[in-house]
C-alpha cells in the first residue's frame, strides 16, 4: 500500500511518526481524511518491517498510530455508519490491547523513577527484576506478529474508508469534535467525583482522542488552552503507569509473600493520589463551555488553512 500513496501523504511524517501529523491539502475533505489514514497505514507498515531491529520503539509508536488512526474514525464518526464505526474501532482497539502487555513490560522501570528517591533506593533489587523483564519482554517472539497484525490492521480499515466517507462534510467533523468535548467533561466529571483507576483510564482515554483530533486540525498548539490537553495527557500517563506498577507489585507479592514491599506500596500509593489530585485538578474545565460552538469555529480555522475545491466547502459549519 505505502508505494501507492501520493507523495504529500507523507511528506511531513518522520519514520515512526513521533510528530504530531496534520491534515494535508487536497481536492476533497474526503480525499484529506483518506490519505491521512493511508499515511498512519504506510508508517505501520514500515514498523512491521522494522520491528526486529528495534522492537521497543516499534511497538510505542504502533500503538501511538493507532491512538491516532482512532481518533480520526471518531473525528468522522458522524459521516460513517455505525456499523462500520464500531467494527473499525473494535478491530484497531484490539490490535492496541495485544500490544499493551509489551508495552507494560517497557514502561514498568520507568515508573519507578516517578517515586521519592529513598523508595528507590529500597525498591532497587525490584527495580533490577523489571529492567530483566523489560529485556525478556523485547526478545519475545510474540511482538514481531502482534506489530505486524496491527499493520494489517490499518491496511485493512484504509482499503474500505474511502467508499464509506464519500459525503463527508465539514459539519461532520464540527460534530465529531463536540464529541470529544463532551466525552472529556464527562470522563473528567466522573474521575473527579470517584477518582478509581478506571475512571482515570477512561479519562486519559477521551483527553488523548481530543489531543489527537486537535493535532490534525493543526489545533493543539495554536492556543494555551488547547495545549493544555497534551499536558493533561502526560499527567495522566504518569498516574496510569504507577496504577500499572502498583497492579505488578501485588502480583509480585502474592508470589512472593516472605518479601516484604509494603514501605514501597505505601509510597506508590501517596505519589499516585498526588500525582491523581493533581492531574485531574487540571483536567476539570478542559473542555470549554460551549463545545458545539468551540467546535465550529475550529472546523472553520481548520478550513481556512486547507484549500479545497469550492464544490466540497458547502457543508462547512455554519456559526
Amino acid at each position: 500500500m505505502a508505494s501507492d500513496l501520493p507523495a504529500l501523504a507523507l511528506a511531513s511524517a518522520d519514520w515512526y511518526g513521533s510528530s504530531a501529523p496534520r491534515l494535508a491539502p487536497a481536492i476533497s475533505l474526503q480525499e484529506c481524511i483518506v490519505q491521512a489514514f493511508y499515511q498512519q497505514s504506510a508508517l505501520a507498515a514500515r514498523l512491521g518491517q522494522r520491528i526486529a531491529a528495534e522492537p521497543a520503539q516499534a511497538i510505542h509508536a504502533m500503538r501511538r498510530l493507532l491512538r491516532r488512526s482512532r481518533a480520526l474514525l471518531r473525528l468522522t464518526a458522524a459521516a460513517l455508519s455505525d456499523a462500520d464505526r464500531q467494527a473499525w474501532l473494535a478491530q484497531l482497539g484490539e490490535a492496541s490491547r495485544q500490544l499493551g502487555r509489551h508495552r507494560d513490560a517497557e514502561i514498568l522501570p520507568d515508573a519507578l523513577l516517578l517515586l521519592p528517591e529513598d523508595a528507590r533506593t529500597a525498591a532497587a533489587p525490584l527495580g533490577q527484576l523489571l529492567i530483566q523483564q523489560r529485556e525478556l519482554a523485547r526478545q519475545d517472539p510474540s511482538v514481531a506478529p502482534a506489530v505486524q497484525a496491527a499493520a494489517l490492521a490499518m491496511a485493512e480499515v484504509a482499503a474500505q474508508l474511502p467508499a464509506a466517507l464519500q459525503d463527508l462534510a465539514a459539519d461532520h467533523l464540527a460534530q465529531g469534535v463536540a464529541a470529544a468535548f463532551d466525552r472529556v467533561a464527562d470522563c473528567a466529571k466522573q474521575a473527579c467525583k470517584h477518582p478509581r483507576p478506571q475512571a482515570i483510564h477512561d479519562l486519559r482515554k477521551r483527553a488523548k482522542d481530543l489531543r489527537y483530533m486537535l493535532e490534525w486540525l493543526g489545533s493543539a498548539s495554536d492556543e494555551p488552552k488547547l495545549r493544555r490537553v497534551a499536558k493533561a495527557v502526560r499527567d495522566l500517563g504518569q498516574v496510569a503507569d504507577l496504577l500499572v506498577l502498583h497492579a505488578w507489585i501485588k502480583e509480585a507479592a502474592r508470589r512472593h509473600p516472605d518479601a516484604d514491599h509494603g514501605a514501597l506500596v505505601q509510597a506508590l500509593r501517596s505519589r499516585k493520589a498526588e500525582l491523581a489530585r493533581r492531574s485531574l485538578r487540571d483536567t476539570r474545565d478542559l473542555a470549554p463551555a460551549h463545545p458545539k460552538r468551540r467546535a465550529r469555529a475550529l472546523v472553520r480555522a481548520f478550513l481556512k488553512a486547507l484549500p479545497l475545491s469550492a464544490e466540497h466547502l458547502q457543508g462547512q459549519a455554519q456559526p
